[in-house]
């Protein structure tokens, strides 16, 4: 069965479902809006043109976790964000039984970790007073990133929070809220990318409205020298998941791109 007939006998059983189904493989997206957009400056034998025009943007997460999982991955390595994001869920997450998987454990609602203790932040107090300051945002509506939010203010209200810079804040709006537009342009991979196909640095003026969905094309393109990358990580064991070098552990303090 094809996604889309999935999806839509999803949706008269369980609504809720069908949504979070439609927004991860992004079957709203219109095509043609997207083609027209990617098509800007170029024609289909663009260097970073997609294999198929038009397939938007797969992967966005329904999930309140993320916000927080993007903090988690400041400048750290994959494996140390997944590090700290496994403390969490294993002491505040509600576990599960999976006999044919390796799932323990479901992500902790944000209710749940209003009074997370720091002891189980294994990592810089900057870091974590901005995951505790999100934590609390969210938990008191301070801060909306549901689904349906107005992308703009989101932006506007994270950006208010210490320690989250336009990186975080522009991830968050790509994988999370579904902003077609939203674009990391610090991001190290997504530069990477573009600088091997040979894009100009001004290159995604050119394809507003539809930036999160050029990005993808790009970072993905199987002819990159390293192969394909994901936005805000690369697959090389040296980068951290916010695309920037990983040489080193020192403190960061402040705002964080």
């Amino acid at each position: 069965m094809c996604a889309a007939s999935s999806c839509w006998t999803t949706s008269a059983i369980c609504p809720r479902r069908s949504r979070s189904c439609r927004r991860l493989l992004d079957l709203d997206a219109d095509p043609e809006a997207v083609v027209d957009a990617l098509s800007a400056d170029a024609g289909p034998d663009a260097p970073w043109w997609p294999r198929r025009p038009g397939n938007g943007f797969r992967g966005r997460s329904t999930s309140r976790s993320l916000p927080l999982r993007v903090v988690l991955g400041q400048q750290v390595s994959l494996k140390a964000a997944r590090t700290h994001a496994r403390r969490i869920v294993t002491a505040y997450g509600q576990p599960v039984t999976d006999t044919n998987g390796g799932l323990t454990h479901v992500f902790p609602a944000i209710e749940h970790l209003a009074e997370i203790d720091p002891a189980h932040l294994a990592f810089p107090k900057s870091r974590q007073r901005s995951l505790i300051t999100l934590i609390g945002a969210m938990a008191d509506g301070e801060v909306v990133l549901d689904a349906g939010c107005d992308w703009n203010r989101a932006r506007e209200q994270l950006l208010a929070l210490p320690g989250i810079g336009p990186w975080t804040a522009e991830v968050i709006a790509m994988r999370g809220l579904g902003d077609p537009d939203a674009f990391p342009v610090s991001d190290l991979g997504v530069r990477l990318a573009a600088k091997q196909l040979g894009l100009p640095e001004d290159a995604s003026s050119a394809h507003r409205a539809q930036r999160s969905v050029a990005t993808v094309a790009v970072v993905r393109h199987p002819a990159l020298v390293d192969g394909p990358r994901s936005c805000g990580r690369t697959n090389g064991r040296r980068r951290r998941s916010d695309g920037s070098a990983a040489i080193s552990n020192r403190r960061q303090s402040g705002r964080v791109s």
